[in-house]
């Protein structure tokens, strides 16, 4: 099974540029020979962090790794796009006649026309469409993402794959999915008939709350400002579908991490099954707190402005105080 290149260098995997090269000075400086002498884990990890920058620095590298693990930057996948040359080469940019001679339709993944023309025109190729490599003996190995929920991954599944080959043989195929398994684990088949074999690559979907970081479990929470020095219970739902309450003890401030034990991916450690941690990230209401200090100033202000000109003005300006207070209280909640 391939590295996890993100969970080395502790990024997110739509980590931006700059924060993986933040990432990777601190992990180097960390990890580095002259900081650790003769510490053997220290320099592999070196090494480790080291590889994973020169992956993920590198735009070409990281979509190959994106979407089919670490492996497939040594099976033969990380050859040159065949649409890299453009529409000036070959009539469809480098992939000739080739194109049309996929040898694969995969009935559970979606297709769509635009997306030929996306290839042929763009240089920009389908992350679902299948890739030919070949192994040391010659044989065809064809490649494609299967891409899966955080849910999925943290609990496992059977995900069933129904394979056309050459148009004529059928093949489906029932993929375990065991607890815990991480993006870049390869799932490999053999065919006889054909002398290929298809590799099914996990990829991991984005998540709308959680985060995966190696065998951990990332999620961010809102805590109010009438609980910033008490004791708060966070309610959140897991991955395995069980309804959490977390009980932390301020004070709590942005950033601020509360690890709950053995709530992260399963893996096996030694022999023996472990657990990562959930990280929890503390995070405050600030557009909330900005909107409320200035509608008090704005009231102190008003208080002051309208009830000296009430002693030398109607009624009226009362009024109209009263009305612009009402609109900007209303503009502020609404920011």
């Amino acid at each position: 099974m391939g590295r996890d290149f993100y969970g080395l260098l502790g990024v997110p995997r739509n980590a931006t540029e700059d924060q993986i090269k933040r990432a990777y000075r601190k992990m180097a400086l960390k990890y580095h020979p002259d900081k650790n002498p003769d510490d053997k884990v220290a320099e592999k990890k070196f090494k480790d962090v080291n590889e994973a920058y020169s992956v993920l620095s590198d735009k070409r590298k990281r979509d190959i790794f994106d979407q089919i693990g670490e492996d497939g930057l040594n099976s033969g996948s990380s050859q040159s796009s065949p649409f890299a040359h453009g529409p000036f080469g070959t009539p469809f940019g480098g992939a000739g006649p080739q194109f049309f001679r996929t040898q694969f339709h995969f009935e559970n993944e979606p297709f769509d026309l635009n997306d030929i023309f996306e290839e042929m025109f763009t240089g920009r190729r389908r992350r679902n469409h299948s890739r030919q490599a070949h192994d040391g003996s010659g044989d065809k190995v064809h490649v494609t993402a299967l891409k899966l929920t955080l849910e999925e991954l943290f609990i496992g599944c059977k995900k069933t794959r129904k394979v056309t080959f050459s148009g004529s043989v059928e093949r489906t195929f029932s993929i375990e999915i065991p607890p815990g398994c991480k993006t870049g684990k390869r799932f490999k088949f053999s065919i006889p008939e054909a002398s290929s074999e298809i590799h099914f690559v996990v990829q991991e979907k984005a998540h709308t709350f959680f985060e995966r970081r190696g065998y951990d479990l990332h999620a961010k929470v809102e805590v109010p400002y009438t609980s910033l020095f008490s004791t708060y219970k966070f309610p959140l739902k897991h991955l395995n579908g069980k309804r959490l309450k977390i009980t932390a003890r301020g004070p709590f401030y942005p950033g601020k991490e509360i690890p709950v034990t053995g709530y992260g991916f399963k893996y096996t450690s030694h022999g023996e099954q472990e657990c990562g941690d959930l990280i929890v990230k503390v995070e405050l209401p600030f557009q909330r707190l900005v909107g409320l200090v200035l509608f008090l100033c704005f009231v102190i202000i008003a208080l002051r402005y309208f009830g000296a000109a009430s002693q030398a003005n109607s009624g009226v300006v009362n009024l109209w105080g009263m009305i612009m207070m009402f609109l900007v209280y209303t503009f502020i909640a609404a920011a």
